[in-house]
């Protein structure tokens, strides 16, 4: 699809012309950076260049056919939106916490690891910061709250509360930036350094340093045990209670990276973790048993039935669990890894079976955020909000569960699609095709009482959730896929399309520009999956379906429409569509369809776009020789 010229300033370095442009193509003795530099601009505009087609040839394949394209976003706002050359500036005034979000969202990793390291730092008088404080209780530097060096804990519970759960956050940001720069060693390090790992217990609660795949040999010839702590100050693997489980799995999963050669002591460390949770949720409702156990004599009389029920219902076989799905999910996803499509189904089975539980938790928490949110603001009358809150609660559960099994099941076709059983695939996705109609009418009835009420927290939150609004273009791109595999490749096309039509009714050029922060574990705790279902920052379905379009373009022996439309997707954002995966697609379209100088300068274009709006997680995709 030719994008429409827009009128921009000449380039630096005298690039002004398509012609120009390809006589620059070939490297030659007089090429420069800043030579490279007239390209990339000349590719961020499309405004012809050495990148992109020119418009007769992508017209002339793609006329009013099964390979027109539906312009995205930006493109499609060319006469409003300004070229987006370089990345915006950062916002002014942000707290540093907030800073590091931003970065975060912008893919700078490396900068996330330098502000984040000034958050946890000591300051200039020696003592430490808010976050560094519980920071080095996990180094084992500090006790917050006792001993000479507990300043930082400020003796206000919430206030403390807040920054153990900032802390929290920063302490994923940090894991997940060595993940995404590939630093493993480093990451090694700072899961041994905050001991999220490698301390087990036996049965007697002596601990055993390395775990038992280490026969539980100590360092040095030391002693190997040392005895649990039980003031209550720490859970199993002696952490801090305030430490959160997505801590711990992330630190669980980056063994995968980290000892490649041994994944299972992933799974142990995992299945460890999952133990743990559960154990927790057990005594928790073996000490409610225990409370209303305990009333006086005449009100037990009263409600000896009811208590019985109770109590059988708060059972841990029927009570939720916390994280337990979040645990089951990163299970399957090393069962994936490691090709054991079995146990991964099994394990995607078990978050299946727990889901309703999960939804009730996601329900209880995001009404008790927005009571609470209402109660500061006083926007509504209490008899206003309890009768809204009934009716959005419902809509809430009938999308979030219908959303989480279109989720489930996708995840499902997609194993059985990577193990070849094509048919067992076509089951799954009909399934969730089954569920697309509740989550459909549920976001309808929600965006139709914010209009009226758009002060409301919890259809706010029904709309905006991505787990709930992607999952139509899920099944459509579930189809897609489908098709993909049995080689329908027109038919396919057309399924990416839609599914691609959808998601841009939510995508806007400000959020290619400059992509909002999310934190993908916000869902946790309940649900399992991440805000938007992949459980990963990323710009959602909309990259994976363009770049499915571009392949089946290309096995429709369109090569040269498959890469405009990748080229489209980068030029429309960057930030958001620059991933490895698609930068590795397209530098292997651009050597099937170029020759080598010529191909080797356009892969280098593209890899200083991607320097130029500072894509730190972009490591060996570009296959530059």
């Amino acid at each position: 699809r030719p994008s429409t010229p827009v009128p921009v300033a000449p380039p630096p370095g005298g690039g002004t012309s398509a012609a120009a442009a390809q006589a620059a193509a070939a490297p030659s003795a007089s090429s420069s950076g800043n030579s490279l530099e007239s390209d990339a601009d000349l590719f961020l505009t499309g405004d012809g260049g050495i990148i992109v087609p020119s418009p007769s040839a992508v017209s002339s394949s793609t006329a009013a056919g099964p390979l027109s394209l539906p312009s995205t976003s930006a493109a499609a706002t060319t006469a409003t939106a300004p070229t987006l050359l370089h990345p915006p500036p950062l916002p002014r005034n942000e707290t540093a916490l907030e800073r590091a979000r931003t970065l975060a969202g912008r893919r700078a990793w490396v900068d996330v690891l330098a502000v984040t390291s000034d958050l946890l730092a000591t300051r200039g008088d020696g003592s430490a910061s808010p976050w560094g404080v519980w920071y080095g209780e996990l180094c084992g530097d500090n006790t917050p709250g006792g001993g000479t060096s507990g300043s930082g804990a400020s003796g206000n519970v919430e206030e403390d509360a807040r920054h153990q759960s900032e802390t929290n956050e920063i302490l994923r940001l940090r894991l997940t930036a060595y993940l995404k720069l590939r630093r493993h060693v480093d990451l090694a390090r700072e899961v041994e350094r905050l001991n999220l790992l490698d301390l087990d217990y036996d049965d007697d609660g002596e601990e055993v340093v390395g775990g038992a795949d280490d026969g539980g040999d100590g360092d040095d010839g030391q002693d190997s045990h040392r005895a649990m702590p039980s003031n209550g100050s720490a859970r199993r693997h002696a952490l801090p209670v305030w430490v959160d489980v997505t801590v711990t799995v992330l630190a669980a999963t980056s063994i995968l990276y980290t000892d490649p050669g041994n994944p299972r002591r992933c799974l142990d460390a995992l299945h460890r973790l999952r133990d743990e949770v559960t154990a927790t949720t057990e005594e928790a409702a073996a000490t409610e048993t225990t409370t209303s156990c305990s009333r006086s004599k005449s009100e037990e009389e009263e409600q000896t039935t009811t208590n019985r029920s109770r109590n059988s219902r708060n059972s841990s076989s029927s009570k939720p669990i916390r994280y337990l799905n979040r645990i089951d999910v990163a299970i399957a996803n090393v069962h994936v890894r490691r090709k054991e499509w079995r146990l991964a189904l099994a394990k995607l089975d078990d978050v299946m079976s727990n889901i309703d539980g999960g939804v009730e938790l996601e329900i209880e928490r995001r009404a008790a955020a927005a009571a609470a949110a209402a109660a500061a603001a006083e926007a509504s009358t209490a008899s206003t909000r309890i009768e809204d809150e009934d009716k959005i609660c419902e809509w809430l559960r009938a999308a979030l569960t219908s959303a989480a099994r279109i989720e489930i099941r996708s995840r499902q076709g997609w194993i059985f699609l990577q193990s070849g059983a094509v048919p067992e695939a076509e089951k799954v996705f009909v399934l969730a095709e089954r569920d697309r109609a509740a989550v459909e009418n549920a976001l309808a009835y929600a965006e139709e009482y914010a209009v009226t009420n758009p002060n409301n927290a919890l259809a706010n939150g029904l709309v905006e959730t991505g787990l709930i609004r992607q999952a139509p273009a899920r099944c459509l791109a579930n189809d897609g896929l489908r098709l993909l595999a049995v080689q329908e490749y027109e038919q396919a096309m057309h399924r990416f399309t839609d599914a691609m039509k959808r998601l841009q009714r939510d995508h806007t050029p400000t959020m290619s520009a400059a992509p909002p922060y999310r934190d993908e574990e916000e869902m946790a705790s309940t649900i399992g999956f991440g805000s938007d279902g992949s459980g990963g920052p990323g710009p959602s379905l909309i990259a994976p379906c363009l770049n499915n379009l571009a392949l089946c373009a290309l096995y429709t022996c369109n090569m040269h429409h498959a890469v405009a439309m990748m080229e489209s997707l980068v030029r429309e954002g960057p930030t958001m569509f620059l991933t490895e995966r698609l930068a590795f697609n397209l530098c292997t379209l651009y050597e099937l369809g170029s020759d080598g100088p010529t191909s080797e300068r356009k892969k280098r274009v593209l890899q200083l776009i991607s320097k130029r709006f500072f894509l730190h997680d972009m490591n060996e995709c570009f296959r530059i020789s």
